[in-house]
């Protein structure tokens, strides 16, 4: 942690002086792929990468500390891509390692078990060239289980001012992203090491607390549920995550002046949503206090009308379950 933070700090002062780690080049797409022991899937992530068409880029690979054949599979794609490897730093340092070491104007991040389709760089970078204020562009995302089964379409649309929207849900998938790169040097910003779940979210709401998104509907993402799926699938360990990482991340965000005030006005509605989402990792746990508690919060906390529809929700079979939170994600809760 103690190098990736040397090497941050090392890319923060050549930005301030107009420079960069490596020999910056403009129009050129700086590709992070951060990978731990992805022997089994960063084949497929890279592969959709090389297959992109229409745009320059570089594929940075940031090998942090894998222990299986990660190395050996990457050493096989030559001069194709770039491999750094590090000592394990956890996905926040890897991909600030890939940022420190990247040349482009533009940084866009994908996961070692995600997939993109072809055409989503050139879909971005005309997003970023019709919008020259914007600092994010993101896509929607297709998921699937690790077996390639359709588990549902993530799709928003948004743009411009979504700081107030972000600090209720992430709607933004890392492997859709794609960032200016001056944008985030120019903040001082970068994923929070310290945060072990969620560091990509906190980033994009200090982004978007200084600058407008957009998050476009067009899915050219395929999101894989593997390690994340499966601690989706036991309960009372994410709802640890979630009461470890929520005070983390907001207490944080409480210290950045650009995010304080509005976070201190939300900050009631703030509780209510993250006390909300505990209570749906506990029905996972005990359905029968999961529903006590969130009845309880369709009358204690502000925007009940979304609670009551979560709670209709979580009674429905999960066959109907799953359609209507889609529905209502894509259709009514924009």
């Amino acid at each position: 942690m103690a190098r990736c933070a040397t090497y941050w700090a090392l890319a923060l002062a050549l930005a301030s002086e107009g420079g960069s780690v490596g020999e910056f080049s403009q129009n050129l797409v700086s590709v992070i792929v951060p990978v731990y022991n992805g022997e089994k899937t960063m084949r497929r992530a890279i592969d959709s990468v090389l297959r992109q068409e229409g745009t320059s880029y570089e594929v940075i690979v940031v090998n942090d500390g894998s222990t299986d054949s990660t190395a050996f599979i990457l050493a096989g794609y030559g001069d194709a891509i770039r491999v750094i490897h590090q000592r394990n730093d956890g996905l926040p340092g890897a991909r600030n390692r890939g940022i420190v070491e990247s040349r482009g104007e533009f940084l866009a991040f994908l996961d070692a078990d995600d997939e993109w389709l072809p055409g989503k760089l050139r879909h971005q970078l005309e997003v970023f060239a019709a919008n020259p204020d914007v600092a994010l562009v993101s896509t929607g995302s297709k998921w699937l289980d690790e077996d390639g089964r359709f588990e549902r379409f993530v799709r928003w649309e948004l743009r411009g001012d979504v700081f107030r929207r972000l600090l209720y849900i992430n709607p933004i998938n890392a492997s859709s992203v794609m960032l200016r790169r001056s944008c985030l040097l120019a903040c001082g910003l970068s994923f929070n090491t310290n945060l072990k779940r969620m560091d990509d979210w906190e980033l994009w709401i200090r982004l978007s607390a200084r600058y407008p998104l957009v998050v476009s509907p067009e899915v050219l993402v395929y999101h894989y549920s593997t390690a994340e799926g499966e601690t989706r699938k036991d309960p009372p360990r994410l709802l640890g995550l979630y009461r470890e990482v929520y005070p983390v991340l907001f207490n944080g965000l409480l210290q950045d002046a650009a995010c304080a005030a509005t976070v201190k006005q939300e900050w009631n509605k703030i509780q209510g949503s993250i006390a909300f989402h505990l209570a749906v990792q506990q029905y996972g746990m005990d359905p029968r206090l999961g529903r006590r508690q969130i009845r309880h919060l369709t009358v204690t906390s502000p925007g009940s009308v979304r609670w009551r529809t979560a709670l209709t929700i979580l009674l429905l079979p999960p066959s109907v379950r799953n359609w209507a939170r889609s529905f209502i994600s894509r259709f009514v809760w924009r």
